[in-house]
């Protein structure tokens, strides 16, 4: 609901987002997991990302296992 592969809706484009966090899976875990914490940490690109989306942060996925954050970081890649 929130994005498309190729186009940007509520949130960004899915499409080479690997690249776009310079390829840094754990990163995209973490960011997946607690968006709002990676943006704290001060990390340039989430910086980015809240301040082109309005200052919104993505919503969390506490209750995702590492199990799933692989199978969804492998599959946007």
């Amino acid at each position: 609901m929130c994005h498309d592969f190729r186009q940007d809706k509520v949130g960004p484009a899915l499409s080479g987002v690997s690249s776009r966090w310079n390829n840094d899976t754990e990163k995209m875990k973490q960011f997946i997991r607690n968006s709002g914490a990676v943006i704290k940490s001060g990390d340039p690109y989430a910086k980015s990302l809240y301040e082109k989306w309005n200052q919104s942060d993505m919503p969390s996925f506490p209750d995702l296992s590492n199990e799933d954050l692989d199978a969804l970081v492998h599959y946007l890649q």
